[in-house]
């Protein structure tokens, strides 16, 4: 930038070369920084991937292959392997999922968001229907977003699973074993 390019923003400004060279060191080191961090960031994604793999897939293949459902260390750590869930509903299958849950009797799980221009609020089921169809008779425009949170889904599936039940493919559901260390 030019003393001409620096007054355009004030024209009473009277810019030196030498505060606009001390804006590009800094300029420089911030472009320095934000390359730094996005390189810290990529190592930490591999990183916590190593981690899962061990804490996920190598270490419970290990001990459960020997029979093993916890251990003691000689350092005083103690592991144990515990099962873990995970689930999620693909966007393509929600109103099947939404059915399905319905259709258990479960659709409780299922939490809904009207957001209106005007505002929003969490509304009950019936209040919530009927400021939809007032919304749609006044031409109001809002955006509806319906869905199971995913921590009530992981738990929802756990509770289902542990009880022998079987869910739909609808559901994205992993189930794993991960071990934890404790000192």
């Amino acid at each position: 930038m030019s003393k001409a390019d620096a007054s355009m923003f004030d024209d009473k400004a009277t810019i030196t070369d030498e505060q606009l060279g001390t804006i590009a060191v800094e300029i420089e080191k911030l472009e320095h920084q934000e390359k730094l961090v996005a390189k810290l960031e990529e190592q930490l994604k591999e990183y916590k991937a190593n981690q899962r793999e061990l804490a996920e897939k190598i270490i419970p293949d290990l001990m459960l292959g020997l029979g093993l459902e916890a251990v003691s260390l000689a350092n005083g750590a103690k592991v144990a392997i515990s099962k873990f869930y995970s689930a999620s509903i693909k966007e393509d299958d929600k109103e099947s999922a939404f059915a399905w849950l319905k259709k258990q009797g479960d659709d409780a799980i299922i939490k809904s968001k009207v957001d209106c221009s005007f505002g929003k609020g969490e509304k009950e089921r019936k209040q919530e229907s009927e400021l939809i169809d007032a919304l749609e008779r006044i031409g109001a425009p809002y955006k509806q977003k319906r869905g199971v949170h995913a921590s009530t889904l992981k738990a929802y599936v756990r509770e289902k699973m542990e009880s022998g039940q079987t869910l739909p493919a609808v559901f994205n559901v992993f189930v794993g074993n991960k071990v934890k260390v404790k000192r």
